[in-house]
């Protein structure tokens, strides 16, 4: 990723962040504004971002994924001149770590949003590594990051957020049964009042084949 921009202007600096130096780089794509991450040690490596080449877990997931928590729990707290958030919006298990580092830091006004695309995935890990985490020890109780004695990435997120969103009304109510809420479902029926069904969607005027500029040849549903 840090490769793709030549213009990139770091903006803060951590001279240990899970193990390494790390920094944040602002860069900006149209008028858009981006934050990156730039921790070598973490994610300069083969493979994908969840995974090495041959499909299993990178083993430090877990401190890869707290680092980019952390990270944008930094941001939200006001780490950044200048910069303040109006709102937090965190996916899945691997940002949600996100909203329990701003309700223990110093971004716990800020309101914050979680999306759950796939409730099987939780990002569970055991409670040895909760020490490393930069965590109060207070953090580590059923209304925290404790989950089942270990620590609950995606559990975290739903416990902190403001809101809670899924990818669909049907999901949504599937989540709050034994079934589909994957251990989980106590949790989120507690949060009911704080939890919304959105189907995915595109914006029709970008993504239109009529008119996409990207495209070898336009067409339409009649063409």
């Amino acid at each position: 990723v840090m490769g793709a921009f030549a213009k990139k202007k770091p903006v803060y600096r951590y001279p240990l962040l899970q193990g390494g130096k790390a920094s944040i780089h602002a860069v900006k794509i149209g008028d858009l504004d981006l934050f990156i991450l730039d921790a070598p040690h973490l994610f300069d490596r083969q493979g994908g971002p969840y995974g090495t080449a041959s499909g299993a877990d990178w083993p430090d997931n877990w401190r890869r994924f707290a680092a980019l928590s952390q990270a944008g729990g930094d941001i939200a707290g006001g780490a950044i001149s200048g910069y303040q958030p109006d709102i937090v919006h965190a996916h899945d298990w691997q940002s949600a770590m996100t909203l329990a580092y701003m309700r223990y830091g110093k971004a716990v006004g800020v309101p914050s949003l979680i999306t759950v695309h796939n409730l099987a995935f939780q990002g569970q890990f055991g409670a040895g590594i909760f020490g490393e985490l930069g965590l109060p020890g207070v953090a580590m109780q059923l209304d925290g990051v404790e989950y089942y004695g270990g620590v609950g990435f995606l559990k975290a997120g739903l416990q902190a957020a403001w809101a809670i969103t899924t990818v669909s009304p049907t999901y949504a109510q599937e989540i709050r049964s034994p079934e589909f809420g994957m251990g989980l479902d106590g949790l989120i029926n507690m949060r009911a009042s704080d939890l919304y069904g959105i189907v995915n969607g595109i914006d029709v005027d970008i993504w239109n084949p009529q008119t996409d500029k990207h495209l070898v040849a336009n067409y339409s549903a009649d063409t």
